[in-house]
């Protein structure tokens, strides 16, 4: 499915993105995590739709999109630490 371009993080305000992040870093489980992200990317897939915006498929539970989703770059180019 095509979108457009837009990113969920866009559709919120700087204060819900922080509060984001802190219900992410208080989340006890990854499971927790997960569904905070998913009632999150919900909620931004509403506020897309009344703008008639079509945000890409949620991320799964690795920072990819769908549930196969290849690595967003090759291992070659990934940043070495």
């Amino acid at each position: 499915m095509k979108h457009d371009g837009a990113r969920a993080s866009s559709l919120a305000t700087p204060e819900e993105r922080t509060a984001m992040r802190e219900k992410m870093r208080n989340a006890a489980t990854p499971e927790e995590r997960q569904k905070i992200a998913e009632a999150n990317h919900a909620e931004m897939q509403k506020r897309a739709k009344e703008k008639g915006i079509t945000l890409p498929e949620a991320r799964g539970p690795h920072g990819r999109h769908g549930k196969h989703a290849a690595p967003a770059a090759p291992a070659a180019e990934q940043p070495k630490n």
